[in-house]
């Protein structure tokens, strides 16, 4: 008879492996968005944005920024309404994420003074 410790041991080394093949995806995953976030590929920035949710929070820059601050930030004022969508959509609260100032999208747009990516954030939150 096997002592349970033995009998756990696989289990806790096939969780491990999980989690560190989800961290490896997931870094992946940030240095693409954070590479067309910061070329200007909002073409692929939108298929992340769709395809996997997750890509809502991931910062892209030392700001920790998300590819929505850096979209809002540059007045790609029909990137914004794409993103916000999807945001929406996926019910992330990727909306209320802040930068390391604690700046949301929303902050970000109103200091700018970018009126129309105001209403388009503050229209899609409902």
């Amino acid at each position: 008879m096997s002592s349970p410790m033995m009998t756990s041991s696989p289990n806790k080394f096939i969780i491990s492996k999980e989690i560190s093949e989800e961290d490896e995806i997931e870094d992946e995953l940030s240095k693409k968005l954070a590479h067309y976030t910061l070329e200007g590929n909002w073409h692929e920035v939108r298929k992340m944005y769709e395809s996997k949710p997750k890509a809502h929070t991931i910062t892209v820059n030392s700001s920790e920024d998300t590819a929505l601050h850096v979209a809002v930030d540059l007045d790609e004022e029909e990137v914004v309404k794409d993103l916000v969508h999807e945001i929406v959509a996926h019910m992330t609260g990727a909306l209320e994420k802040g930068n390391e100032h604690g700046d949301t999208p929303l902050h970000v747009a109103a200091s700018r003074g970018f009126a129309k990516l105001c209403k388009c954030i503050i229209a899609e939150r409902g």
